[in-house]
């Protein structure tokens, strides 16, 4: 099935609604049931951020020499952590993900492997509340 401007390769339904993994020319998108990009790679050049956005968030990095850690809400496809990692492999990484479902989705369709430098885990807004 083609939507988005390319192949659905993955679909699932949670209790937030509905997740979607879509490939075109080579670049795999998540998408959160509109045509919105949550992240995405290219999946034969992972480590380059593909979204425009995901570029401007990183921009603070031209102001540091290194960095020793970071924290990403959000974890999507987990582009924006790879990134991280692996241009300062010895940041240390927490990304913090409220979808079960997400993190699954980025381990088996976007190549996302969980690494010494990183932590994963459930946040509910819930609890800070």
């Amino acid at each position: 099935m083609y939507k988005y401007d390319g192949l659905v390769i993955y679909q699932h339904h949670d209790d937030e609604g509905i997740l979607e993994v879509v490939e075109s020319n080579g670049v795999r998108s998540l998408h959160f049931g509109s045509t919105a990009k949550q992240s995405s790679i290219d999946i034969n050049d992972p480590e380059t951020l593909q979204l425009p956005y995901a570029r401007t968030m990183s921009s603070w990095l031209l102001f540091k020499d290194s960095v020793d850690k970071a924290m990403v809400v959000g974890l999507g496809g987990g582009s924006l952590t790879r990134f991280l990692l692996y241009h300062f492999p010895e940041c240390r990484v927490r990304a913090v993900e409220y979808r079960d479902s997400v993190v699954k989705i980025a381990r088996s369709h976007f190549r996302f492997a969980y690494g010494f430098a990183l932590e994963s885990y459930r946040w509910r807004w819930r609890e800070l509340c």
